[in-house]
């Protein structure tokens, strides 16, 4: 008697229907909240995905409400969808995200799917939507990344909490405009504004002052603040405006 399915397969084989229109080229990236847990790892996840991938059409997180409660910014800044599952029942989170992307497939393919998370449960999942003409994408911490993930995504991409790549030069304008989305309409406290921008790695740890924003001049200016007690950071647009 052979083996009974394992449950990814049970949901995967739930819906059988092929994608009527071959894939476009919009990207999506769906994440694994009991995974990749971590705000700052989901926003390197998705800073890593637009740099290879281009701008991400659908961005969709997926987890208990107590993973999802620290995505806050996330959700505001880059308008990342939460679906919530419920906590006590094991897996759900895997089982809705796999829902949802058979669901999108159905509906009208994506070129590239990236999957936030180092969970193996979603190799079936991958080779069934690669088989069909989908770009699979994982991304996933360095140290839970499976080495077989390889066998069964077209790209691994492995996050490290401790050593994240800060954004391109010709991409840190929209980064910080991103991170500190109050400068579009007003300054910020310069200490303020560099002390939030190490902190979501788009300024090394060692920046400090207006000289770590050198390279970015050209789009921000530092003057002194309404009281003219501290430097403000401002957007120049915000500037020329006022």
């Amino acid at each position: 008697m052979s083996a009974p399915l394992s449950p990814a397969w049970q949901v995967l084989l739930s819906s059988r229907r092929m994608p009527c229109t071959p894939p476009d080229r919009k990207t999506v990236l769906l994440v694994d909240a009991e995974n990749i847990n971590g705000e700052g790892m989901v926003f390197e996840a998705y800073r890593s995905i637009e740099r290879v991938h281009g701008p991400i059409s659908q961005f969709v997180a997926f987890g208990a409400g107590t993973h999802l409660q620290h995505l806050n910014k996330a959700q505001r800044q880059l308008g990342l969808e939460l679906v919530e599952t419920p906590y006590a029942r094991k897996n759900q989170a895997d089982y809705a995200l796999m829902r949802f992307a058979q669901r999108l497939v159905n509906r009208s393919a994506p070129g590239v799917l990236a999957l936030a998370s180092a969970d193996t449960d979603f190799f079936p999942l991958s080779d069934r939507l690669r088989a069909i003409g989908i770009r699979m994408v994982c991304i996933g911490r360095s140290a839970t990344l499976s080495k077989h993930a390889k066998c069964h995504f077209d790209e691994c991409i492995g996050l490290d909490n401790s050593r994240m790549s800060l954004p391109q030069i010709k991409d840190k304008v929209i980064a910080i405009l991103d991170c500190l989305y109050e400068l579009k309409e007003h300054p910020v406290h310069l200490t303020q504004a560099v002390r939030e921008l190490r902190k979501w790695r788009i300024l090394p740890k060692s920046s400090a002052g207006a000289a770590a924003l050198q390279d970015v001049l050209h789009a921000f200016e530092i003057a002194g603040d309404a009281d003219g007690q501290q430097q403000a950071l401002r957007w120049r647009s915000t500037a020329s405006d006022g």
